[in-house]
């Protein structure tokens, strides 16, 4: 499971807490962590919170989203109007009525692909304006004409908006990546060295980047967007794979790197560092192979449901003479 830029600073600050807690256990062991270490990591944290702020973004974001949505379920009525006026206009029509676009429009809409919505409303923008005089003739009206022209500029609107907050985030980031990845080399050293202290520990989860991560995507959530999420999942179909490659026989041996091929689907995933991945998935019984250089290669099967996290971990065997994988 791979961190976003806006996670880092969150996880980063999770880790120093951790370590504050627990500075003893590693000023004893590692000397790297005596002085200043603290105050000179918090330092570098708040510097990055100041380059990136989180909560602003994700917040405005959020609410962009939210907006596009809303936007998107209120033309499904237009959707069904167009269709019966299209026709039953038939060959008034300079196009077969089944072309004018509502089908694209819908998909985007079922799918949230709002750029996508934005191209697609165009495309039947256009068949509408070419064919307004035949669909007038059965009931179309210039006020839902107006309408429809409204919703596709905010769309527009939105989207642009959207994409520019993301540029200017991404902006700040690039222009700043060196002393993000101080902060975020920091935060890995420091789960490394956690890890190693409290091995076989229930103190280790503090230390673990996919479980703090899940953490903060999950309980950062309201109820209702919970809820939201779910209703979503569900009427998508979709559900979603928590994914851990171990090393065989090795408590909280995570492999980094192997690769998970899931058949019937262009998914070719990595794990991150803790051996994890995270993806969606639609509705259904799954095959996937593990692979890694120097490890037999693994067939794993699992079910998807929608709406449903399916937890699965599977373990690595090394091959004893050091070849690769089949």
């Amino acid at each position: 499971m791979h961190p976003k830029i806006e996670d880092k600073t969150v996880l980063s600050r999770f880790v120093i807490d951790s370590f504050h807690s627990d500075k003893t256990k590693f000023t004893n062991k590692y000397k790297r962590y005596l002085g200043t270490f603290e105050d000179d990591t918090i330092a570098a944290i708040e510097v990055c919170e100041g380059i990136v702020a989180t909560k602003f973004y994700v917040t405005q974001k959020a609410t962009i989203t939210k907006l596009l949505i809303t936007t998107a379920i209120s033309l499904r009525s237009d959707l069904n109007d167009i269709d019966i006026f299209a026709e039953n206009a038939g060959t008034n029509l300079n196009m077969d009525y089944k072309k004018m676009g509502t089908s694209d429009v819908r998909t985007c809409i079922s799918t949230k692909n709002m750029e996508g919505l934005a191209l697609a409303m165009t495309v039947l923008n256009k068949n509408i304006d070419d064919n307004n005089d035949a669909l007038e003739d059965q009931g179309w009206s210039s006020v839902q004409w107006d309408a429809m022209k409204a919703k596709a500029e905010q769309v527009r609107l939105l989207n642009q908006k959207q994409n520019q907050m993301e540029a200017d985030k991404e902006t700040a980031v690039s222009e700043n990546h060196v002393k993000f990845d101080t902060m975020w080399g920091i935060t890995l050293n420091l789960c490394k060295a956690g890890k190693a202290i409290f091995t076989g520990n229930v103190r280790v989860k503090e230390y673990t980047i996919t479980t703090l991560l899940k953490r903060i995507r999950h309980d950062g959530t309201t109820k209702e967007e919970k809820a939201q999420k779910l209703a979503e999942q569900l009427a998508l179909k979709m559900g979603q794979l928590d994914f851990t490659a171990k090393d065989f026989g090795i408590d909280d041996s995570w492999i980094e790197d192997a690769e998970l091929t899931i058949e019937g689907t262009d998914y070719v995933l990595n794990t991150d560092d803790e051996g994890g991945i995270l993806v969606d998935l639609k509705e259904g019984s799954y095959t996937a192979i593990l692979r890694k250089p120097t490890y037999d290669d693994v067939v794993i099967k699992f079910d998807i449901k929608a709406g449903e996290t399916t937890e699965v971990v599977s373990e690595l065997k090394a091959i004893d003479n050091g070849t690769l994988g089949s």
